[in-house]
């Protein structure tokens, strides 16, 4: 029995319809199917024995009763018994994402500290200046290679040699490793960034691509990775938006954060995680003062941080804001009480580029000043009796490099000119970074034209400023294949759209037309004479800069106004973020990809020519107007004012696409869930649907589960993600069982008066393909949850108070 969507699913909703034959109804006794009809021959066999007829009757009767008002695991009807699942693939049961071997063994914390200490009570007062402050490399005039500061990083330490303590190289990255050397580019993979990876919802292609990232930077000699960025979007314009990884969600964030934390780590590098915190906006960056509420801070935007710490970060980078009226760097409450407290934090905390305002920020929790001490000199920490702090904060560096071996390993010494020079792009890694960037496309619609018919479309002509564009070696200003600013990786090599469209159409046998400009009455010349237009739209922003507005860039919607009433048109959109869509309903097709690397032009032919299923996910909200954002403020103070409600979580704004939201070639079913509880679940509450393909291609679907806590006392977002799980490919009429097993932190929500996680009580899950469409609501009460075997135990009541009856008479 299907239930329409948005509806709840009660007992008393069923109708006769619903109702199944005696014959088909089975109860669940330790994992086995008692069914009915076995049982009524038992009766019938055992007739003259009504004692035992009573006994049986009467446990039946109660076990239906609690298996119709409070449904747990013990009991299913078919189609979901354990004999019928048998027909269709089962979820194995979850399994934390540490589970997962990495390819180096890390050292325990504890291991790694006390190893600290001992090295600590050795250092020298110059050795422990040197742990907790860069230094920047000066231009040797005389020397060629030293001329342009060649070999090293953009931020360095000194190595301890003495002791065997590495320096620290560090490089920035969001998509790959920065090309910042002189004749450095194209040595390296641009792969897609951040935000295109979110997209994908996968955190197993997460960890593959980190990884490989991972091995890049240290064939290039660095061991620090400046990033990943996991702040949670705020504001719809912001100019970093596509180096975040959380997207506009926590949890979503804190999945795929985890999964990148442990494969760098695993790697030999360390991570810095950044920025922390409140840094959603680049305008007035340096400046600004953020107010947030402990609620917001804790419910929002530090899970992902969370999930960094808990995957073992080795480092957490402090933003150039203000928090609350204090320097984010400076901030006790910050780092102290909430990151090194509240968290548990065991590494250490590093500045932005000169985002240290004093010397006394030692004491308020930063262990180490870049890009070099200026505020950490040894003159200003010996004058203002820090040695203590000082050699606490050593110690945490100390911890992150033991805790990563990286005393162990056989690295360069700055300058590293070799390495820098060395190209570590691979065969194997173009394959994945162009697998990367299909499973981040999100087709937002499809009127049926693709995947597209070669049989019946012989020419498509490809438009727009952005079909065969190069990557751009000005970081400032940035591409739409990498974005701007200081993590843009250059890459002479990219694979334009109109190249990768070109290549796949020539196989195929339809020819390819391209128009570069934007003069409308030219492109619709072109359009009448093709069976197809396809116009490549762009979005391009950078660090230090938010977007004006949230329109594609040089006119691209007036061109895709001027051609879309001529002839099917398909828009491919890459984008650094959300973007409007007021077009969206006269053209045939929409895809948006993030920008996505050196592959991108690859990716949109396998979309467009049904070589891959589209599988990705917006991991935001695409507004359908400007209003329906937050706007990057002007002023000095910035209110977090609207709290937790921003994106999908915000009642008023209207979606054209919502989180979540992305099409396949194919449609899927949602049947009714149902809760597991006892033996069958580990976790708190866990919730199984089965899910059928029934569309006419194979494909797999995203399952996501949003929770709603009606009862709870404060104002709350009336969705909230707490699980996602994609089915594996499914062929025609093919079904799979998902499950949803959620752990006491995914049915809470902050508590300021306890200042932890509380549970309501009463709470919905909701089931479905985005956060706009949902399928299935069931309802779980406390009480289910800690249920274990509540009906069978009150039938075993019953059955003794039965036998003892017949006993009697």
């Amino acid at each position: 029995m299907g239930v329409p969507p948005g509806r709840q699913w009660k007992p008393e909703a069923l109708t006769t319809q619903d109702a199944l034959p005696v014959e088909e109804v089975s109860l669940m006794w330790q994992g086995r199917p008692v069914h009915a009809s076995s049982l009524m021959s038992w009766i019938k066999q055992n007739n003259t024995r009504p004692c035992l007829v009573i006994i049986l009757v009467s446990s039946l009767a109660l076990a239906a009763l609690c298996h119709f008002v409070l449904p747990p695991a013990q009991f299913s009807t078919t189609g979901h018994t354990a004999d019928s699942f048998s027909n269709f693939s089962v979820d194995p049961p979850l399994v934390e994402a540490d589970d997962v071997a990495a390819p180096r063994k890390l050292l325990s914390w504890d291991k790694a500290r006390a190893k600290a200490l001992k090295t600590a009570s050795m250092l020298t007062q110059e050795e422990t200046y040197a742990l907790i402050h860069g230094f920047v490399a000066q231009p040797n005039e005389s020397d060629p290679e030293q001329k342009e500061q060649s070999g090293y990083y953009v931020g360095n330490t000194k190595p301890l040699k003495r002791l065997g303590i590495p320096a620290l190289k560090m490089q920035d990255s969001h998509g790959g490793f920065r090309t910042s050397d002189p004749g450095e580019a194209g040595t390296t993979t641009q792969w897609p960034c951040a935000l295109a990876l979110a997209s994908s919802w996968d955190e197993a292609l997460v960890m593959e691509v980190a990884a490989a990232i991972g091995r890049e930077f240290r064939g290039k000699g660095a061991n620090v990775m400046l990033g990943p960025a996991v702040n949670v979007h705020r504001v719809g314009r912001g100019g970093r938006n596509f180096e975040f990884l959380s997207g506009e969600d926590p949890f979503l964030g804190a999945r795929l954060t985890r999964s990148f934390i442990l494969a760098v780590q695993g790697e030999g590098i360390m991570t810095v995680v950044k920025q922390f915190a409140f840094n959603e906006q680049e305008t007035n960056r340096k400046f600004i003062d953020t107010g947030v509420s402990d609620q917001t801070a804790w419910q929002l935007y530090y899970p992902p941080f969370e999930a960094a710490i808990e995957a073992g970060a080795a480092a957490v980078m402090c933003s150039f804001n203000q928090v609350n009226g204090t320097h984010a760097c400076n901030s006790q409450n910050l780092l102290i009480r909430d990151l090194k407290g509240k968290m548990g934090f065991n590494g250490f905390v590093m500045s932005d580029w000169k985002a240290t305002h004093s010397t006394g920020a030692i004491t308020s929790g930063l262990d180490m000043e870049m890009p070099s001490g200026h505020w950490f000199s040894s003159d200003r920490l010996l004058s203002g009796n820090y040695q203590i702090a000082m050699v606490n904060a050593a110690i945490r560096v100390l911890s992150s490099v033991f805790r990563l071996r990286l005393d162990k390993d056989v690295s360069c010494e700055p300058p590293c000119i070799k390495e820098r020079r060395s190209n570590v792009r691979t065969a194997a890694h173009l394959q994945l970074a162009r697998k990367a960037a299909t499973a981040g496309i999100v087709l937002l619609r499809n009127d049926g034209i693709l995947p597209l018919d070669s049989n019946s479309i012989r020419s498509l002509a490809i438009m727009g400023s952005a079909a065969n564009t190069n990557d751009s070696s000005d970081a400032g200003s940035g591409s739409a294949y990498a974005g701007g600013g200081s993590s843009h990786v250059v890459s002479p090599n990219v694979v334009t759209p109109l190249a990768g469209i070109r290549e796949r159409a020539g196989t195929a046998g339809v020819k390819v037309r391209h128009y570069p400009g934007n003069h409308i009455y030219t492109a619709q010349q072109m359009a009448a004479q093709v069976d197809v237009v396809v116009v490549v739209g762009a979005t391009v922003t950078a660090e230090g800069w938010d977007r004006r507005n949230l329109s594609l860039d040089d006119e691209t919607n007036a061109l895709i106004d001027g051609v879309c009433y001529m002839k099917p048109t398909i828009v491919l959109l890459e984008t650094s973020g959300a973007v409007l869509t007021p077009w969206r309903d006269r053209v045939s097709a929409i895809a948006n990809l993030f920008h996505a690397g050196e592959q991108t032009g690859n990716a949109w032919a396998s979309l467009l020519f049904g070589d891959a299923e589209p599988k990705g996910r917006l991991p935001i909200t695409f507004p359908a107007s400007e209003v329906d954002t937050v706007i990057p403020s002007m002023e000095v103070g910035v209110r977090y004012s609207e709290g937790t409600f921003t994106s999908y979580r915000q009642p008023t704004f209207k979606a054209a696409y919502a989180f979540g939201h992305g099409l396949s070639y194919t449609h899927f079913s949602f049947d009714r869930p149902q809760l597991l509880v006892g033996t069958n679940c580990s976790a708190a509450v866990c919730v199984r649907i089965v899910i059928a393909n029934v569309g006419n291609r194979p494909g797999t679907e995203m399952v996501q589960a949003y929770l709603h806590f009606p009862r709870q006392r404060l104002p709350s977002a009336s969705l909230l993600l707490r699980g996602f799980r994609r089915t594996r490919m499914l062929q025609l009429g093919e079904r799979q069982a998902v499950t949803f097993a959620f752990n006491e932190r995914d049915l809470s929500l902050y508590s300021v008066d306890s200042g932890g996680w509380e549970r309501p009580v009463g709470i919905e899950v909701h089931l479905g393909a985005s956060s706009a469409d949902i399928r299935q609501v069931m309802v779980i009460s406390h009480s289910q949850a800690v249920r274990r075997s509540g009906p069978f135990c009150m039938a075993c009541y019953v059955t003794l108070v039965a036998a003892l009856l017949c006993l009697h008479s």
